[in-house]
């Protein structure tokens, strides 16, 4: 999630969680609690929030009957900063570090395609923080991780059917190329996703865009 395209920065991340949970020791040198949490923090900055944010905003858009696109979910992440009050805000309006901020469409694009195949668990990431929910919904304990995953691959899926007319680039990739977590039948769940309705702010961006 941190690392899609390093493999030896992901097997040092695995390996603390591997230590911590029992599931097998770590076959190389593993990262302090610390050093993990600043790795989580640098993909952050790097532009996993960035990628996440935009499927978020891609997703809402199809699901309220609006055109799908990477310009007009563009323009509702850069148009609608620093004050960011629509429900689907992304993880800097509730932690508002200027870090996270898109600084531009290319800084953005560029982190969308670097987490192509995690985006969709960025946005679960950052849906867990929209509504004080992390402890329910985060990655970071056994038993809410079953519920962060779930809600990940809800994310790919209602992706994946969005009929997307895109020259340039994917949306997300096909779902055999996407990070995806086999969960053991017991602890598996289903979360169906409805899009919230568009705010007046959100509307307000739209209708700026197409009057211009």
């Amino acid at each position: 999630m941190c690392h899609p395209s390093d493999r030896v920065a992901q097997r040092k991340m695995v390996s603390l969680v591997e230590v911590q949970s029992g599931v097998g020791p770590a076959r190389r040198p593993r990262l302090t609690n610390d050093a993990f949490s600043k790795q989580v923090e640098r993909a952050g900055y790097r532009g996993g929030v960035h990628a996440g944010s935009l499927l978020l905003n891609i997703i809402q858009l199809a699901g309220n009957r609006e055109r799908p696109s990477f310009s007009r979910a563009l323009a509702l992440l850069l148009d609608a900063l620093p004050a960011w009050e629509q429900p689907v805000a992304p993880l800097w309006s509730l932690q508002p570090p200027s870090t996270y901020r898109p600084r531009n469409r290319a800084t953005v694009l560029r982190a969308f395609d670097t987490f192509l195949p995690v985006s969709h668990l960025w946005a679960s990431l950052i849906f867990s923080h929209q509504d004080g929910r992390y402890g329910e919904i985060g990655p970071a304990s056994n038993e809410s991780l079953p519920q962060f995953l779930a809600y990940a691959e809800s994310f790919l899926s209602a992706a994946s059917r969005i009929r997307w007319q895109g020259k340039d680039r994917h949306l997300v990739l096909p779902l055999d190329l996407a990070w995806r977590f086999k969960v053991p039948k017991d602890l598996k769940v289903i979360r169906p996703l409805h899009a919230l309705p568009l705010s007046a702010e959100q509307n307000r961006v739209l209708a700026s865009r197409r009057g211009s």
